[in-house]
């Protein structure tokens, strides 16, 4: 037997690894590549290799030099307020005329 000097320090690197591997377990049953699947694991996706990203930015920037109003639609669950409060605050600082 061995003794663990630092118990705090073995759990998170236990907890990580795993929450880690089985995620990527989980998500191998969809329909992903390897670096989706690595994008979602980590947290950091590619965002500007979206197409939906560079398609919204286009209207976006349609929207203003046309100066039409932006409509912003949630879910009424905590993160489509909480998302939806935010495209509006966000929107509001670019200077659209916001519906919501």
């Amino acid at each position: 037997m061995y003794a663990i000097k630092d118990l705090n320090s073995l759990d998170n690197r236990l907890e990580s690894h795993f929450h880690y591997e089985y995620t990527k377990i989980m998500l191998s049953s969809m329909s992903l590549s390897d670096s989706q699947i690595d994008q979602l694991v980590t947290g950091c996706p590619l965002l500007e290799d979206s197409q939906l990203i560079n398609d919204a930015a286009n209207l976006f920037n349609v929207a203003k030099r046309e100066n039409r109003k932006v409509m912003i639609c949630g879910d009424y669950d905590a993160d489509g307020i909480c998302s939806t409060s935010m495209m509006v605050d966000l929107c509001q600082r670019l200077g659209f005329t916001v519906g919501y």
